[in-house]
């Protein structure tokens, strides 16, 4: 990425591994503070001790993916409600 991402929040789902991971790194090296999600904690953990080691800013967000989620204007439920 050529252009500067200093000031600039980004999230990342899916990376705890392949393109996530690599978009997540790449977005860190770039200057925003990435936020990753996944369902692996482990992988997410160590996704930002790479990334902090590098300088960069980074929070794990873990992902349930039990949880109910009503959809808006639906009335409908996706999930084990």
């Amino acid at each position: 990425m050529s252009a500067s991402l200093a000031g600039k929040v980004a999230l990342v789902t899916g990376a705890s591994s392949g393109i996530g991971e690599a978009a997540a790194l790449a977005l860190a090296n770039a200057g925003a503070a990435v936020a990753v999600s996944a369902r692996r904690r482990d992988r997410l953990d160590e996704l930002v001790r790479r990334i902090e080691s590098q300088g960069g800013t980074a929070i794990a967000l873990p992902s349930v993916p039990d949880t109910c989620v009503s959809l808006p204007r639906s009335g409908q439920s996706r999930g084990p409600c």
